[in-house]
């Protein structure tokens, strides 16, 4: 897939760092897996190269429709969430509900970590058999706390 062609249209600023900072990289493919389909909807068709701007982007995914029979191979997934002080309020308890709706529609054979993470990391859940009441519990205990260590929490989640 390429991008739509407003997203060619943008031109990179001056200076732009080329994989992070440039639109016009856009042009690269957004998705390599052949059944799941991305759509880029851009902000603005045309921006003035003289000036930095900020360039909203919607980027929906649609995938094929699950199969109606058979069984799927059981999961093993990681959920890392973001307790830091900027999560206060309503962002952490929608993430909360989210997880606890995940929680919800695994399978028996599933697993599951949670690992919660602000300035420091916590494993509050190991991966292993799925058990509901407890994640459930564990989930709902999360608390704002300090900064944000993305790396941390990313970094526990591959250690598994």
């Amino acid at each position: 897939m390429t991008a739509p062609p407003e997203a060619r249209r943008i031109l990179p600023r001056p200076g732009a760092d080329e994989h992070h900072d440039n639109p016009a990289s856009l042009s690269r493919p957004l998705c390599t897996l052949p059944s799941v389909q991305p759509t880029v909807r851009l902000g603005h068709n045309l921006l003035a190269v003289e000036n930095d701007h900020t360039v909203h982007v919607l980027v929906e995914l649609a995938a094929p429709t699950a199969p109606t029979s058979g069984e799927r191979p059981p999961l093993r997934l990681a959920l890392v969430i973001d307790r830091s002080g900027s999560m206060a309020g309503d962002k952490l308890e929608a993430t909360k509900a989210c997880a606890a709706y995940l929680v919800h529609r695994l399978a028996v054979d599933d697993e599951l970590a949670v690992i919660a993470y602000d300035n420091r990391v916590d494993l509050i859940a190991p991966l292993g058999p799925l058990r509901t009441e407890f994640l459930l519990a564990v989930i709902g205990l999360i608390r704002p706390g300090g900064s944000t260590n993305l790396s941390g929490g990313c970094g526990t989640c591959q250690g598994l």
